[in-house]
């Protein structure tokens, strides 16, 4: 068994000598490891400093919403070209549209997505490019140039961005992190949003209600009483039913489904789930 020469140029250390271990090289050698880890997390904090000082002067710190863009001094300023398009996806949506036919809307009317736009207005987005390195990625991808979704619009309308509103992590002397909220100059006003808002929400509790009458907390649970087989829940035009898997077999037993609703309302005592 032989060991290879270790050394570190910067420190002078070998950390082998003539075959054996250098314990006071190695400790060294760990103790510049430590102090590098150590300036790195320094300069880290530097950087979030740096990046939270420039952005509380409202000055470019690596992310835009679409709508705004950098003027000649840095600052973060409306697109006058753009806003429009943001405004009316708001305005849309309070009208009674849904975010997929709000994207719709935008395809049929050729209006360009962020990305499209950027590209096409590259004088307004310097350093802008047509591709990008996702986290962890080895090679560069295209930017995503395809229609309008409903994902995009629904990201837009819960974008703090448009009220005016930004938020940055920042890191306090004893290393604990807090969300800094800045200011800019919104595109929507603060009624609207809190329309948009409240129209979410209430379909976000009508969409929840929908899922849960669609779950069957029996499904596999009860046992027909005919054949004894397992029963689980389907969706049959207006109701929901337990069925017995006799069905899904092609062998039907002759039990019809019994409603959900009923089941599931009734009081089935611990280990008999028979119908």
């Amino acid at each position: 068994f032989s060991y290879s020469n270790l050394y570190g140029t910067k420190n002078d250390i070998w950390t082998i000598n003539d075959g054996k271990k250098n314990r006071e090289g190695i400790q060294q050698l760990v103790g510049a490891s430590v102090g590098v880890e150590r300036e790195r997390e320094n300069i880290r904090r530097r950087t979030m400093r740096g990046r939270l000082t420039r952005a509380k002067e409202n000055k470019y710190v690596g992310h835009l919403s679409d709508g705004y863009i950098v003027d000649e001094h840095g600052n973060i300023v409306i697109d006058t070209d753009r806003c429009e398009v943001i405004a009316q996806i708001f305005e849309l949506y309070t009208e009674g549209k849904s975010t997929n036919q709000i994207a719709a809307y935008l395809n049929a009317q050729h209006i360009p997505t962020t990305n499209s736009y950027r590209e096409q207005h590259s004088n307004k987005f310097k350093g802008y490019k047509a591709t990008y390195r996702p986290k962890g990625a080895k090679v560069e991808q295209q930017r995503n140039h395809s229609n309008w979704d409903g994902s995009t619009i629904a990201n837009i309308l819960k974008n703090e961005w448009y009220i005016g509103v930004r938020k940055y992590r920042s890191l306090n002397d004893d290393k604990t992190s807090e969300i800094v909220e800045l200011n800019h100059e919104p595109i929507i006003t603060l009624d609207i949003w809190k329309e948009v808002q409240s129209i979410r929400t209430s379909k976000a509790i009508t969409h929840n209600r929908k899922s849960s009458k669609n779950l069957n907390l029996l499904s596999g649970l009860i046992f027909c009483g005919n054949c004894g087989r397992k029963m689980y829940g389907h969706i049959t035009g207006l109701y929901n039913h337990y069925y017995c898997s006799s069905y899904e077999n092609g062998k039907k037993c002759g039990l019809r489904g019994v409603n959900k609703e009923n089941t599931e309302a009734k009081k089935i005592d611990e280990g008999s789930y028979a119908e």
